[in-house]
């Protein structure tokens, strides 16, 4: 990574990145979240937009507003959400577990207080959240939970907790393959993993059994799939423990 400086930003970008538009981002970012037609999302806490690019994978752009004065404060003390979800970013992609692809964050701070923070990333072509796809292709719901079964084993065997694993922090591309996303919440593991990991696969499945095209069987079938890829035997103990978190 690199270190840039515009227009009262501090910038973070990774190495190789050199477009020009993206020194256009840099330079004025909050001009490519104005569009309305191009946002995802636009609230007192964030605003998301797509930057399209003519012939070239399309861009994500996300501006922490900091809406809520504790999220300032806590970004007071540590480095903001946006700068932890790029070295995360980064840390998955080395591990071998797919997100979208992190380029550039930037912040302003004065004396210290955050005040508002950027992260760009590449855009994840055809996206559709975990729980739509369960919901529009209840035929595949086996294969899709089986590749999602092997990035999270890929992802705890790495030794990464991703401490927010609900259904709409995992979206799958054009040819099914799940990406994990918003990941400012990721730590490293430390000590024995169980206990992490069985509570982010509890949080995940709080989620997929409100949907109602998954059966126990596919729940059962996914975390065989998941312990055979970390070479665990003894799923049953994993089913145990993560039902006295649901």
């Amino acid at each position: 990574v690199r270190s840039r400086q515009r227009s009262g930003l501090r910038w973070t970008v990774r190495a190789g990145t050199t477009e020009r538009m993206l020194d256009a981002v840099l330079e004025s970012p909050d001009v490519f979240l104005a569009d309305p037609k191009q946002q995802f999302k636009n609230s007192r806490n964030v605003t998301i937009a797509r930057i399209p690019r003519a012939g070239e994978t399309a861009w994500v752009l996300r501006r922490l507003n900091y809406g809520k004065r504790l999220h300032r404060l806590r970004d007071s003390l540590r480095p903001t959400r946006a700068h932890r979800a790029f070295h995360h970013g980064l840390r998955l992609e080395e591990a071998g577990v797919a997100t979208a692809r992190v380029l550039a964050v930037g912040e302003i701070r004065r004396l210290g207080w955050p005040v508002c923070a950027y992260l760009l990333t590449e855009e994840i072509p055809g996206a559709v959240t975990l729980q739509q796809l369960l919901q529009t292709r209840p035929a595949t719901v086996t294969t899709d939970l089986a590749s999602l079964a092997r990035i999270l084993a890929r992802l705890h065997s790495a030794g990464f907790s991703h401490r927010d694993l609900k259904a709409a922090n995992v979206l799958f591309d054009d040819r099914m393959r799940p990406h994990l996303i918003d990941l400012d919440g990721v730590r490293r593991m430390r000590g024995p993993t169980q206990r992490q990991s069985v509570a982010d696969l509890a949080r995940l499945a709080k989620d997929l059994m409100a949907v109602p095209t998954i059966s126990r069987d596919d729940w059962d079938a996914f975390l065989q799939t998941y312990c055979r890829h970390r070479g665990l035997t003894d799923w049953l103990w994993w089913r145990t423990e993560i039902a006295k978190q649901l």
